[in-house]
């Protein structure tokens, strides 16, 4: 499946309707996932764990679990990030370096709100670098944001794409099997234009 992301609603119909099918095609693996209930905290990947808010901020869970990096996907410093109203502060997670220096741990946040309209694909190259980053290591990375389920979902399938090199269906569907997760539609939209960006380059070099 080739996916694609119309922006615009000057497109034909049959285009916009086409890309709304690509999504729900996604959404369909999300549902067929293998686990069917929501847990505090999973690695999904080897040295990725996907959590909620409060494993983030469990100094007890982070020693039991060897986490050496954190990757905040809900940071609450939206001053960084003017397209962000301020009515969507209550999906933050409001932790930071100082927050784990006692535990040695690099952190990094990305101020992003789980709303459809929201880009966050401005941040796959920043998020897939530090996940990337932590990996290289040898270290153990909690990527997390309110609720582990959308936010922090999306980055690390955008990490599994862009330096994994999965296809979006690989991606969602090796993150699925060990974690529920749902990311919103706009997201699931995003990860399918990456997907469409990564095939026209393959395209491009095998010609």
């Amino acid at each position: 499946m080739t996916c694609k992301y119309y922006v615009t609603s000057r497109l034909p119909w049959r285009e916009i309707s086409q890309a709304s099918l690509q999504v729900e095609h996604l959404k369909t693996i999300l549902e067929a996932g293998a686990i069917r209930r929501h847990e505090a905290y999973n690695e999904v990947y080897p040295g990725i764990v996907i959590s909620d808010e409060a494993t983030a901020m469990s100094s007890y869970v982070l020693r039991s679990l060897g986490i050496t990096h954190v990757l905040n996907t809900a940071a609450h410093d939206y001053g960084l990030d003017p397209a962000i109203d301020q009515r969507y502060s209550y999906g933050a997670v409001r932790t930071s370096q100082s927050f784990y220096n006692h535990l040695s741990i690099k952190y990094f946040g990305i101020p992003a709100v789980d709303i459809v309209s929201y880009n966050l694909s401005r941040h796959f190259n920043e998020a897939a670098e530090f996940i990337d980053e932590a990996l290289r290591k040898g270290g153990k990375i909690l990527v997390h944001c309110q609720m582990g389920i959308s936010r922090s979902a999306t980055l690390v399938i955008a990490f599994l794409m862009i330096k994994k090199q999965l296809s979006v269906e690989e991606a969602i569907k090796t993150v699925r099997m060990k974690r529920f997760i749902y990311p919103n539609d706009g997201f699931l939209r995003q990860l399918c234009q990456l997907d469409e960006r990564h095939r026209s380059a393959r395209r491009r070099t095998r010609y």
